[in-house]
Formats: structure tokens, sequence, C-alpha cells
């Protein structure tokens, strides 16, 4: 299940210094960079564990980690270039196909980083909690008899072990009944 798309320019930058004669004489440097605008999905496995848990009125939702729907989305028509050498370096175009051709690989990276993780991390907790609401609605129990609001958490936010260790943590509501 999609839970959150973020997007944002991501820039890489690579240099390379060379020397000959036992690093006597320095031939210059070549730099590199690459700045694109990256599109960033994440999702869950419905697959995976859920555990959920009641306490006054409220549903605990444990759900399952929230993964990077990988390879990230390169927009290609908006990616800058460039590149500088030093006075004996030619080989500046081949640094620059070497770290375009890297971007893939480092950008999956980056999307499982904390920072960007942390970035989407409440747009999933809304987009969990509306998938639980809508469930509850459907079995009749979203009600203010029954369910009238909904915690989410994470994996690598809390440690659980039993529904009563969820039942018992300290809750914001991600989503209430109006």
């Amino acid at each position: 299940m999609e839970l959150a798309v973020a997007q944002s320019d991501e820039s890489f930058k690579r240099s390379d210094e060379k020397w000959i004669g036992w690093d006597y004489l320095y031939l210059g440097t070549t730099v590199v960079e690459i700045r694109v605008p990256v599109t960033f999905r994440y999702h869950l496995r419905l697959s995976d564990a859920w555990r959920l848990a009641a306490r006054d009125h409220v549903c605990m939702v444990l759900a399952p980690p929230v993964r990077p729907s990988l390879p990230p989305a390169i927009h290609t028509a908006l990616m800058e270039k460039q590149a500088e050498s030093g006075w004996a370096r030619f080989d500046k175009n081949d640094k620059l196909d070497e770290l375009e051709q890297s971007l893939t690989a480092m950008l999956a990276q980056r999307a499982m980083d904390t920072n960007h993780l942390q970035l989407v991390r409440e747009a999933c907790r809304q987009s969990v909690a509306e998938f639980v609401k809508r469930w509850l609605m459907r079995e009749e129990h979203w009600r203010s008899d029954r369910f009238s609001a909904v915690v989410v958490v994470f994996p690598d936010e809390v440690t659980v072990t039993s529904d009563q260790e969820l039942s018992q943590l300290p809750y914001k509501p991600a989503i209430k009944l109006d």
C-alpha cells in the first residue's frame, strides 16, 4: 500500500585529484556535480505483521515498517550537470558519466536514510490511520461507543512485543471521530 510521496532536489558532487612522479607534479582536480529533482515513494506491505489493540475507544495500531519503493523516480529532463577539470586533466566527461551511472544506487540509499524517512513519517501515519478508519467503518466499529480514534506507531519508533504493551503506549491520535 503506497503511503506517501515526497519530491526533493538532490545534489551529488565528486572530486578527483591527480598527481604523478611520486606525488611531485600536481595535474589538477576534476570536479563533477549533478543536481536533479527526484520523487521518492514510500509503502508498507499489507502482508507484513500488524498488531492492533484497543484502549478507551481508541484503536492502537503497530503498522508494518515503512519502506521506500525503489528505484526512486529521477526526473532526467530537469537534470543539471556541471564539470570542471584541472589544467592537465581531460577526463571530466568520463567522471560525469560515472557519477550519473551511480545515481540510482545512491538515491536508493538516500530513500532509506533516516532524514528522508522522517520527512514522510507523518504522511505515512495519516495514510495508515485513514486505511484503518475505512476498515473500522466497513465493520461498523467507527463510532463513539466503539472506536473514536486511531493511533498509529511504526516499529522504528517503539518496541512492542504484545498487544498489552501496545495498548499501554502513550498516544496522540492520528485521526479522531468528528
